[in-house]
């Protein structure tokens, strides 16, 4: 399946291409590279297919590129669609050329309407371009690269397929991931489809089964050494020699029978090598460097790009900061991945119009005044049945190009390890009309109480609101109720429905919030047995319902603890006696930079104005917690936001009683909580949401086959 605006279909029109670059055009491609730092983004790369498979990367002005930028962005052209052809271009060594006095290198020549451009313009499709499916079953083949000398990835080729198709038991894989985003509506398959020519498929298996592979599985040897900058010139040069040597060794044109082609590559050596993996947008191949091939959320970030997503940011920070996407800066570690799309990704896939076609909603203010219901998470919709009780996206449409996506991020399922916002209602805004590639920013996202309001909606005079006035995460699946009006529309005041661990309560906590403390970069981050910590209300009581953390080793028995009677851990850290278990977690992974989370048996409160003392310990010996070693003086404040207090602690080195102690390190961790409005009792206290929220600190992305290694203890 795949969806295109009014807009694109003009933009499959536009021009002739010129005969010195090729007689018949190319196909205009988009290359997106997923940095190793996600705050040194690598900006992307516009190149040309050709009808042999070979690319040729445009070399423009930046007055070019914006032009370029912004003809995707309203919808006019589609990376991977669109056919590129310029009577002014030329071919040199490095790239194709365009005048730079030709600001908009897209010069329509001829306008169809309706359907009569298909025929008009199909001498001009590239025979070879397959466009990678949004649903059915998407057939992949994946190709261990080996250079001249043999170098090539550790890992061997039964490795290599469980990691991907989890075919061996591998927990979480793209295979996995992919089936239970979409609910089954997309399926990644091992091998060629079934409609693959005979000689496809005795190519494919001389290759693969026929040499004792798995399925979908072969290996490929490059003519170059990859060592050296003047045979492996650029990651660009080291694609086009590996899409040829793979499609000689076939012997037929790439993709061929394949929607997509994974390449695994040992490493780069020929700078800039910031990259971790790069693909083609609306394309077929993928390339990945290193153990990052085998990380699911990695790779269903490229297979995003695949499907034609651009990245996911925050409203005026980076371009892949929004991480309740996978297309934002991804999670790391292998079978830690469960993350999906965000609701504008979400609307643009199609995946969620089935079961009885209520998964996305379509508000128009112009047509409407207002729209009230629930939402559920994208997380869950597999486990629903065949009628969803509940849509997943509220589309606003503003009449531009440039349109609104709300959804509930629940951070259950497939999306229980969602990275940020979680269980709160988030507003994406993207362009395109939301059915094609552009960047999508994360502009807000609430809990229950608060509100997001335009001023002045399109010129109308009126405000356009979105209001959260319940989310209900006690039951499966979870929901989050809204309202989205223009000024002045009336709603009956909602009766709230609180978690049964908020029962005691008359009025439902404001919530859930949490407050990071992020991780560690490389060189200030410590690894001992335990930590003990402080943690201060400040004007309102605190309900504390869960810790992330980060562990050494994954399989580790972590146990979180708590004062019995409030007050610090200082002076008590040997008495076992005071202090009551909170949570006994097993760590799903190691020291990879990605956290793991604890909820708590039952949630601790902290009572306004006091301090409760907290230890998070490692049951086993040879496996310890992470915290941060630039802590200034033992019970300074190492975070906080306008509730909740977060104070540096003292690391031990033993499981109870506590050993030795080392002073002033900051916990590397995530509190998870909410705000008590009323008591048992019912007396109510407002409460605001926090006004400024701390954004947790950019951490780069690891490196995965150089693991931090825990200081000597």
């Amino acid at each position: 399946m795949f969806r295109l605006s009014s807009k694109t279909l003009v933009g499959l029109l536009l021009s002739v291409w010129a005969v010195e670059v090729h007689s018949l055009g190319c196909t205009f491609d988009l290359q997106e590279a997923l940095p190793v730092d996600p705050t040194s983004p690598i900006p992307h790369a516009y190149v040309c297919e050709f009808f042999d498979g070979s690319f040729h990367e445009f070399i423009l002005t930046p007055e070019q590129r914006g032009k370029v930028d912004f003809l995707i962005n309203d919808g006019t052209i589609t990376p991977g669609v669109t056919v590129f052809h310029n009577n002014a271009a030329t071919r040199t060594d490095h790239g194709i050329v365009i005048p730079p006095q030709m600001v908009n290198i897209f010069q329509p020549s001829a306008v169809f309407s309706g359907d009569d451009f298909m025929p008009a313009r199909r001498e001009l499709v590239n025979p070879n371009r397959r466009l990678s499916t949004l649903s059915g079953d998407s057939h992949y083949l994946v190709v261990k690269v080996h250079d001249v000398n043999g170098l090539a990835h550790a890992h061997n080729l039964t490795t290599i397929s469980d990691n991907i198709f989890g075919n061996e038991g591998d927990l979480v894989n793209l295979k996995s991931q992919v089936t239970d985003c979409t609910a089954g509506a997309l399926n990644v398959v091992a091998g060629y489809p079934a409609s693959a020519s005979q000689a496809e498929k005795d190519s494919v298996d001389a290759f693969t089964v026929g040499l004792g592979h798995p399925v979908g599985v072969m290996e490929v040897t490059l003519p170059i050494d990859i060592t050296i900058p003047a045979e492996a010139i650029s990651k660009e040069h080291v694609r086009n020699i590996t899409i040829s040597a793979t499609s000689t060794k076939l012997g037929f044109t790439l993709p061929g029978p394949f929607e997509n082609i994974i390449f695994v590559l040992e490493d780069c050596y020929t700078e800039p090598c910031g990259w971790a993996a790069f693909a083609g947008v609306n394309s077929w191949y993928q390339f990945y460097k290193k153990d990052y091939y085998r990380d699911p959320a990695v790779l269903l970030h490229e297979y995003g790009h695949n499907l034609g997503f651009a990245h996911s940011g925050k409203i005026n920070d980076s371009e892949y900061s929004d991480h309740t996407c996978i297309m934002g800066n991804p999670l790391y570690g292998d079978d830690n991945g469960k993350m999906c799309f965000n609701p504008a990704k979400s609307y643009q896939s199609g995946w969620y119009t089935n079961k009885g076609g209520g998964g996305i909603v379509e508000f128009d203010p112009s047509v409407s005044t207002s729209w009230s219901g629930t939402l559920m998470g994208v997380g869950e919709w597999k486990d629903v049945g065949d009628i969803a009780p509940h849509p997943v996206v509220v589309k606003i449409e503003s009449g531009t190009d440039t349109d609104f996506f709300v959804g509930f991020n629940r951070a259950a399922g497939a999306n229980s390890q969602n990275d940020e916002a979680d269980d709160k209602v988030t507003i994406i805004q993207t362009g395109s009309d939301g059915t094609s590639y552009s960047q999508s920013y994360r502009i807000w996202d609430g809990v229950a109480g608060q509100s997001y309001i335009w001023s002045n909606w399109q010129g109308t005079g009126m405000d356009l609101i979105v209001q959260v006035t319940n989310i209900d995460i006690s039951s499966a699946p979870g929901t989050a109720s809204i309202n989205i009006a223009l000024s002045g529309t009336s709603f009956p005041t909602p009766v709230p429905t609180c978690s049964p661990v908020f029962s005691a309560y008359s009025v439902c906590p404001l919530g859930p919030f949490d407050l990071d403390a992020g991780f560690c970069s490389n060189n200030s981050c410590a690894v001992m047995r335990g930590l003990f910590f402080d943690v201060t209300a400040k004007t309102n009581d605190i309900l504390i319902t869960a810790l992330n953390y980060y562990s050494s080793l994954a399989g580790s028995d972590i146990e979180i603890w708590t004062m019995t009677s409030s007050g610090s851990h200082a002076g008590n850290q040997a008495n076992q006696g005071l202090w009551t278990k909170v949570a006994d977690h097993i760590s799903l992974t190691g020291f990879d930079f990605t956290e793991d989370s604890a909820p708590f048996d039952t949630g601790v409160t902290v009572t306004a104005g006091t301090t409760q003392g907290f230890l998070i310990i490692s049951v086993n010996e040879d496996a310890g917690v992470a915290a941060s070693n630039t802590g200034t003086a033992l019970g300074a404040i190492n975070i906080e936001d306008d509730y909740l207090q977060i104070k540096n602690g003292q690391m031990t080195s033993s499981y109870w009683p506590s050993g030795l102690t080392y002073y002033s390190y900051p916990l590397a961790g995530r509190f998870e909580y909410a705000v008590l409005q009323s008591s048992a009792a019912g007396s109510v206290t407002p409460v605001p949401a926090p006004a400024t929220p701390v954004p947790a600190p950019a951490t780069p992305v690891p490196d995965p086959v150089t693991p931090v290694p825990a200081p000597a203890t």
